[in-house]
Parts: structure tokens; C-alpha cells; sequence
């Protein structure tokens, strides 16, 4: 089920929500983004961490061909006011997670659909801001 683009049952423009999640066309990938304007809130905690990350994010989605290695930075661009960190999941669910970040995360895997969210931390209240996020994939050995 995880490998069904959920565009597949309802066409839409990519916002960033679990429902249409901004596309990632080609690796390596570089996106802006700015959580204070984020319209997504869906995950308060992963099952692979427990900080509490109850802002609001951006959803990422691409689907990988072949085995490797997911690299993937953050980069808060304000300083002492945002905290976003980005989280690795297998599935469009805060329990489908990999592996989390504060700055940033790799991961090797198999092929499928996989998600990064760039998810605000929350300290008494959200710390929302400006970031960039950059995501490469490393093939792994002997997979070529």
C-alpha cells in the first residue's frame, strides 16, 4: 500500500500535506521552505524519536528504483529562532519512521516511496522559520 501515490486517487497541487506532498522529481534535490507558512500539522511525534515536533511541516515524497542510501541536510536559516528537523519514513504515517535528524540523516534502503518531513520543534511553542532542505542519494555498492 506504502508504493500508491495517493494522487492516484485524488489529482492535486503539491502543498506540502500528507494528502499532496511536494514532489521530488530528481536527486539530487534542493528546496526552499519556511514552516511559519506551512499548512500541514498532521505529526506531533515520531515513533523514532521522542521529541516533540507539533508544528507544523512540509512533506516530501519520492520513490526510489533501485537499493541505497538517503542522504539528507536541514539547514534552519534564522539563527536561535527556528528549529526544524527532518524525519525518514517508509509510509505517510509519524509511525512509519526510519530515522530523524536535527541537521540531518541518512539511511540505506530499498526500493520504494519514501517520505521526509521537515517538521518543526516545539519548546513551549513552535519554532517555526525559514530552511533549506538538500536530498542525495549515495547508490550502494555493487547495486550498479
Amino acid at each position: 500500500v506504502r508504493d500508491i501515490d495517493s494522487r492516484a486517487w485524488e489529482p492535486c497541487t503539491s502543498d506540502g500535506t500528507r494528502n499532496c506532498p511536494y514532489v521530488v522529481e530528481e536527486l539530487p534535490f534542493h528546496a526552499s521552505g519556511n514552516t511559519a507558512t506551512s499548512i500541514s500539522n498532521n505529526f506531533d511525534q515520531y515513533n523514532c524519536s521522542p521529541a516533540n515536533e507539533a508544528g507544523p511541516e512540509d512533506i516530501y515524497v519520492f520513490t526510489l528504483q533501485e537499493p541505497a542510501t538517503i542522504h539528507a541536510t536541514v539547514d534552519d536559516l534564522t539563527p536561535g529562532a527556528p528549529d526544524i528537523d527532518i524525519h525518514l519514513l517508509y509510509g505517510d504515517d509519524a509511525s512509519a519512521c526510519i530515522t530523524r535528524g536535527d541537521i540531518e540523516l541518512f539511511a540505506t534502503v530499498q526500493p520504494g516511496r519514501y517520505y521526509i518531513v521537515a517538521d518543526t520543534y516545539v519548546d513551549g511553542t513552535p519554532l517555526t522559520g525559514p530552511y533549506e532542505l538538500d536530498i542525495w542519494l549515495e547508490p550502494l555498492v555493487g547495486s550498479e
